[in-house]
């Protein structure tokens, strides 16, 4: 863990004025590379020129299934972008991009001297990051809702805040739609499972998503994959979105003027002005852009917001962070940081008896984890005598040790894990 704090406190350090040259150019790609983007794919190349910046396209690192026609990795693109335009003034330099169309997909940020200044969005690019835990349901002041939409408009695309709790329920409804599609699709589990970095080791390869960034624990990589499809489902995904949104004031919709490769990088410019402005108001947001990764439910929601032939292409949720909240930030972007609740006491004491074996210490540690997870105490049961399982141990705990331990090598029998939880966990003597 601390190799990973100090690869996060690199990656986030503040620009340092007065650098000039291929230094400085090193250090906008830095802060670029903090900018949102879709799992966290850091799907992008970075040449350096002469007074120039090119942002190329890595298309080895796209997401076909929840990202079919590269929508999401030009939006990305764009952000990486904006936080250039927004960075480069920190260092006395004026950033101008460009995109050709009918080219490789490519942005060039024209770089030339310009005012040293500061301002509160360029100060927020270290400081960005997706919260993906409930707020606290205070609404946004008028005027802060008024200068989040100045910052994410133009070029080309709309901003639609939902504040009224009737608007936000409707999007909320098909957001919901939208994840029980994904998360029913078994293409859609392998892609996401891809890029979902379940220990602190995995995370220091700086992509993907870091599980804690999603409020689960963390583990070793092979016990992560292996329990992932136990606890994780249409089902639980939707409980836990609908309480995220029902603890948030409002909604943010970005809406592109035309369905195009320049329209998608406008809306990832925007929609990053947004995300810093929120966050030097104090103001966190996450993402909720099922329902317009769904093309049939992209549908509904373009009708239900009478765009007619204009797409939605983000949708972000937002508001102010719970007080008793701790943040922990991350390297890379979709798991730039991990809001967590406050340090919880053990969950129970290890039985120090003869013959105590590691195996105990693990689970006990299961057993914090079995109810992080699911929210239920761990318990083991045998079956009644009138079921076919009669006298067998077993219960969910049970299947969950088996499943967890399985990729660790660990041989035990139902019988034997009961009899061992037992003497662990004090609750289930």
């Amino acid at each position: 863990m601390g190799g990973w704090r100090e690869t996060v406190g690199a990656i986030r350090r503040p620009l340092a004025p007065g650098i000039s040259g291929r230094e400085a150019l090193e250090e906008l790609v830095r802060f670029a590379t903090l900018a949102a983007n879709s799992h966290n794919t850091q799907a992008w190349r970075f040449a350096l020129g002469d007074g120039a910046i090119t942002i190329l396209p890595d298309f080895t690192r796209r997401t076909p299934i929840v990202d079919p026609d590269d929508h999401h990795l030009f939006a990305s693109m764009g952000a990486a972008t904006e936080n250039i335009v927004q960075a480069a003034p920190i260092l006395g330099l004026s950033a101008e991009p460009r995109f050709e169309p009918d080219g490789d997909g490519r942005i060039t940020v024209d770089l030339r001297a310009g005012e040293t200044v500061t301002t509160p969005m360029a100060a927020a690019i270290p400081k960005r990051q997706c919260t993906r835990a409930p707020y606290d349901g205070r609404a946004v002041p008028e005027t802060d809702l008024r200068t989040l939409s100045a910052a994410g408009r133009g070029g080309g695309v709309d901003l639609m805040l939902l504040t009224q709790r009737p608007a936000i329920d409707a999007v909320a409804a098909l957001v919901i739609d939208g994840d029980t599609v994904q998360m029913n699709d078994p293409a859609f589990i392998d892609e996401l499972k891809h890029w979902l970095r379940f220990s602190y080791a995995e995370a220091l390869s700086a992509d993907g998503l870091f599980s804690a960034a999603s409020g689960n624990p963390v583990l070793p990589a092979p016990v992560g994959h292996a329990l992932f499809g136990l606890f994780v489902s249409a089902d639980s995904e939707n409980k836990k979105y609908l309480a995220q949104i029902a603890s948030s004031p409002g909604l943010a919709v970005f809406v592109s003027e035309q369905n195009d490769k320049a329209h998608w990088i406008a809306a990832g410019r925007a929609y990053q002005r947004f995300a810093l402005q929120a966050t030097a108001l104090g103001i966190k947001h996450a993402f909720l852009n099922q329902a317009v990764e769904v093309p049939e439910v992209r549908q509904r929601l373009a009708e239900h917001l009478a765009l007619g032939e204009r797409r939605p292409d983000l949708i972000v949720r937002f508001g102010y962070g719970r007080g008793d909240a701790v943040v922990a930030a991350s390297p890379g972007c979709e798991r730039p940081g991990v809001t967590v609740s406050a340090p919880r006491q053990p969950f129970c004491r290890l039985a120090l008896h003869r013959g105590n074996h590691p195996l105990n210490n693990w689970i006990a540690e299961m057993g914090r984890i079995y109810r992080d997870l699911t929210g239920k105490e761990p318990g083991t049961s045998v079956g009644a005598p009138e079921r076919t399982n009669k006298g067998q141990a077993g219960g969910p705990f049970i299947g969950f040790l088996q499943a967890a331990s399985r990729p660790l090598g660990v041989g035990q029998s139902p019988a034997a894990w009961r009899k061992r939880a037992r003497s662990v966990i004090p609750a289930l003597k």
